[in-house]
């Protein structure tokens, strides 16, 4: 057995997360089984996490394994099948590779950057005590995180979001860093 949960860890995120894509990418009863398959890995990989690093910090650590291993996989495109030769099916909406990566990069780490800004401008005007503030902020952030990366991918036009989420970002930035004068 794997004595580093680090690496075990990975590798459960890395098979299971295989197994979703593979399911996913077909029909029939099989993949049905190789669904099933990938989210028990993905469970048994934050039952790793949780019992190394305790429920706080595993069930972090895991989510956020997950989502790295699950970004990498994007931003490889890793193909199981080869792509479809006949452009007009396989890109209906007319996107582009340069709007895929606008869109994973608004999304992703533009708009975990300005919520996690925007929390801890949130966090430094909230009142009361220090406990209540960082516990107020381990709710926010990922709320926050989520909303801005499903407005990213729900409005089509990642380069618009790409700059809003920058303006937030330095906005946020100015507030908390540029001491008052």
């Amino acid at each position: 057995m794997l004595e580093n949960p680090v690496l075990l860890e990975v590798l459960l995120c890395s098979f299971g997360l295989g197994a979703l894509r593979l399911g996913w990418r077909r029909s029939g009863t099989g993949p049905t089984l190789s669904v099933v398959v990938g989210w028990l890995l993905l469970a048994v990989a934050i039952y790793v996490a949780v019992s190394n690093w305790g429920a706080e910090f595993g069930i972090s650590y895991a989510l956020a394994g997950i989502s790295l291993l699950a970004l990498l996989l994007v931003g490889l495109n890793c193909e199981i099948r080869p792509a479809k030769r006949d452009r007009a099916v396989s890109n209906p909406a007319g996107t582009t590779s340069l709007h895929k990566w606008l869109t994973c990069l608004s999304a992703g780490p533009l708009a975990g950057i300005a919520s996690c800004q925007i929390t801890l401008v949130a966090v430094y005007f909230f009142p009361g005590s220090e406990m209540n503030r960082m516990a107020a902020a381990a709710v926010l952030f990922p709320v926050l995180w989520g909303i801005a990366a499903y407005i990213s991918c729900l409005m089509g036009r990642p380069g618009r979001q790409a700059v809003a989420l920058s303006l937030v970002t330095i906005a946020t930035s100015l507030i908390l860093y540029i001491p008052e004068a």
